[in-house]
């Protein structure tokens, strides 16, 4: 549930440089877009290999392979 919270914000475009007083933990995250998007990126991948049921050792083609979704959609909704 912590790590839900933490996506509802971080992968928020519009919280920007002005964040919920919530974010408190959050604002190193929100103040570099890099730091930013490697967490958003690790929750989701992270999420969708159990939504799926998968193990990034055993499954790591599939692990990879979000990554680079992620990443992608990371960047679309950032720009």
């Amino acid at each position: 549930a912590k790590e839900t919270k933490e996506l509802e914000i971080l992968d928020n475009p519009s919280v920007q440089f002005t964040a919920p007083a919530t974010a408190g933990l959050l604002l190193p995250f929100i103040m570099n877009p890099n730091k930013r998007r490697d967490r958003v990126v690790k929750l989701r991948v992270k999420m969708r290999m159990a939504e799926e049921g998968l193990d990034e050792k055993t499954n790591w083609q599939r692990y990879y392979q979000l990554i680079q979704e992620e990443e992608r959609r990371f960047d679309d909704r950032f720009k």
